[in-house]
């Protein structure tokens, strides 16, 4: 059975979706609290976590991150790259195959088109309902597509 696991990883809300088979199987968000760093240790452990649970009976499984952007806010864009860091470290110390993809191939993918954010965000979601028939929160939502792209295409992948 080969498993994927697409993460919109963040480190006050990161939302997830499990693709079997190609099939969307389950998804959903956590939340953490506390530091920066102390969010960071916690979505790894739950990384963690989640590879034990997928692979407990021998399934393949491959994480698909977002890429990281430049952001307004520079610690943003520091904490997110640390966080980023410390899920491909965890990875590939659990010969776990990733892929990261930048979030203008989901979007490309999934037909996301819009002028700002928000519309983005909204036809994100528009493209969830009417492909999945799922009401999502936006961090579930952005999980689904960038795990829908990860199945149908291979296309602006960074190799680690």
């Amino acid at each position: 059975m080969k498993r994927l696991l697409a993460i919109d990883q963040a480190t006050t809300k990161t939302g997830y979706a499990l693709y079997n088979e190609g099939k969307l199987e389950k998804y959903g968000k956590v939340e953490f609290e506390g530091t920066a760093i102390e969010r960071i240790a916690q979505v790894k452990n739950w990384l963690d976590k989640m590879i034990g649970v997928l692979t407990v009976d021998g399934s393949e499984l491959e994480v698909v991150l977002e890429d990281i952007q430049l952001q307004k806010d520079v610690v943003t864009f520091k904490t997110l790259s640390w966080l980023q860091g410390t899920l491909l470290v965890l990875l590939q110390e659990k010969h776990i195959k990733v892929r990261v993809y930048f979030s203008t191939s989901w979007k490309s993918t999934c037909g996301v088109k819009g002028k700002n954010r928000g519309e983005q965000k909204r036809n994100a979601q528009k493209y969830v309902v009417d492909a999945f028939n799922i009401k999502a929160t936006q961090d579930e939502v952005d999980a689904i597509c960038l795990g829908k792209h990860a199945v149908t295409e291979d296309d602006k992948v960074i190799n680690w």
